[in-house]
């Protein structure tokens, strides 16, 4: 056998080949990193964006922009808030810039409160509201005002769209208002509307006030806590108005007229001193039916003063679950985790009736004059096993059985099938019913901590149907935020631009080494 061949000695490389190629690794990492970091800076400088999303949601939204770009007066955007609140109000100043950005009509100005006070004082004066935190669409000598809350952000862009075009309607809806029967009156007195007006007023609405008993049949009608009878000519008028397609906003107690009741009983609204004894239908259609007297809820636990302890209080809190999220007239409100207090409210039933299984006796309340809503929805409710009712003068004691109660409903919206006489062809008649006086009176709204206020316009633009003016989604106009300290951030980018790159680089070395 012959001699094995020896082995190949291995190719000697010239000294400094592998530190010459580590250079070109490590050189055109370099130039990546700080091409990348040059693009980064480039598009953060003229704000260019690019949205991936599946539903454009970090997006102006199409219908936005066209409402932003028809704009043929000048409209002015005034955000009104303390410095103290600038970082966590940032991405909505950002995308109010942006949306002003859209049309040279458009201009945008920040006041604050503490530091432009002069400014603050004219804007009050020419306006007659400087409420903060808020912001102000303004179009000559008319302001339609946005509440600044935890959910602005992602209702921005439809508020802003829907104020534009509250703004550039020719003619406003119409909030009417009913005066001379023990309702709230326009002033400034803790027991008075002037702020339920002024806040319609802001929301788009031209507000009137009279006792004449005329009502225009496209305008709503506003009854703010009524406590002595109307009289037949003035629930003449109202039955008109609402056989007509008109609709009615009533705020109202125990104290409530049994007048109006009764008449309101007479369309599947049952609450105040028209509760019947008798649990049957035909009470309903029977003006003379007896009734129970009239009561005012209690709370054992969820009322604003006492939270902590077992005293039961009239003063309502309404918050989180206890509004509907799913209706129109109140989804803005849920979103915005912001609360109600509603003192002294009386529950309120809504008749609610199957065609298939109750038709005869939809069919024998018809024949008694009974008009039924079409549909019905709660608005506001309480807490179960936490209310209980009380008439006004009786010592509260919590019952037995109070852990099984149901809920109550404090806030109702009815809706119903259009007449053929109805003088707005194809609009039926609309209700919303607030069980309290006193949640829309000055002392109230004018505490700033709840959204009663803002309650009341959305309240009123559903019933005048103009809360679907837009169909600009709830979006959040921000690529992405981040809560965090400057140095917090300082660490992050570092980490995400230079320790990450570094690793990965590193470990591509080691591997290339080994392999070699």
């Amino acid at each position: 056998m012959g001699d094995p061949k020896p082995a190949e000695p291995a190719p000697v490389r010239p000294e400094g080949t592998v530190r010459l190629r580590l250079a070109g690794l490590g050189g055109r990492t370099v130039v990546i990193l700080v091409v990348l970091a040059l693009l980064v800076a480039a598009t953060t400088r003229l704000d260019l964006r690019w949205d991936l999303s599946a539903d454009r949601r970090f997006t102006l939204d199409p219908a936005l922009v066209r409402i932003l770009r028809s704009q043929e007066t000048p409209v002015e955007v005034v955000g009104i808030w303390n410095r103290e609140i600038d970082e966590q109000v940032k991405p909505v100043s950002e995308a109010l810039q942006t949306m002003v950005a859209e049309d040279p009509q458009l201009s945008w100005r920040r006041i604050d409160p503490e530091l432009h006070k002069p400014e603050l004082t004219r804007f009050g004066e020419r306006f007659r509201e400087a409420a903060y935190p808020a912001i102000y669409l303004t179009r000559g000598e008319r302001a339609f005002r946005i509440p600044l809350t935890q959910g602005t952000r992602y209702l921005l862009q439809r508020e802003v769209g829907g104020g534009l075009l509250a703004l550039a309607e020719s003619s406003p809806p119409t909030a009417r208002f009913l005066l001379g029967h023990g309702e709230l009156t326009p002033g400034p007195g803790p027991d008075q509307a002037g702020t339920l007006m002024r806040a319609l007023e802001l929301g788009g609405f031209q507000v009137t006030a009279s006792p004449d008993a005329t009502i225009r049949a496209d305008s709503v009608l506003v009854i703010a806590g009524p406590t002595a009878p109307l009289g037949e000519a003035a629930l003449k008028a109202i039955d008109q108005h609402l056989d007509d397609g008109g609709a009615l906003l009533l705020f109202a107690d125990d104290r409530m007229p049994l007048d109006l009741a009764v008449r309101l009983r007479r369309r599947g609204l049952v609450m105040g001193p028209a509760m019947p004894k008798a649990e049957d239908l035909a009470s309903l259609a029977d003006p003379a039916a007896p009734t129970m007297p009239p009561v005012v809820l209690v709370s054992l636990r969820h009322h604003v003063i006492g939270q902590d302890n077992e005293f039961p209080y009239y003063n309502l809190l309404i918050d989180g679950p206890l509004i509907n999220s799913a209706h129109p007239a109140t989804a803005g409100l849920a979103a915005s985790g912001r609360n109600l207090l509603s003192p002294w409210s009386t529950p309120i039933y809504a008749l609610n009736l199957d065609a298939q299984r109750d038709g005869e006796a939809i069919t024998a309340l018809g024949s008694a004059g009974v008009t039924l809503p079409a549909s019905s929805a709660f608005l506001l409710a309480t807490v179960p096993g936490d209310t209980w009712p009380v008439q006004r003068q009786e010592p509260p004691k919590p019952p037995a059985d109070l852990a099984k109660r149901p809920r109550e409903i404090l806030a109702v919206t009815l809706d119903y099938v259009p007449r053929a006489e109805s003088a707005r062809q194809g609009a039926g008649a609309r209700i919303t019913v607030w069980s309290s006086r006193e949640a829309v009176a000055n002392r109230v709204l004018d505490q700033g901590s709840y959204a009663n206020a803002d309650l009341v316009v959305d309240l009123a633009r559903h019933l005048a149907r103009r809360d679907q003016a837009t169909a600009i989604p709830a979006a959040e106009l921000a690529v992405f935020q981040v809560n965090a300290s400057d140095r917090t951030l300082g660490v992050v980018l570092a980490v995400l631009v230079a320790v990450i790159p570094c690793l990965f680089i590193g470990a591509a070395i080691l591997t290339w080494l080994d392999r070699r």
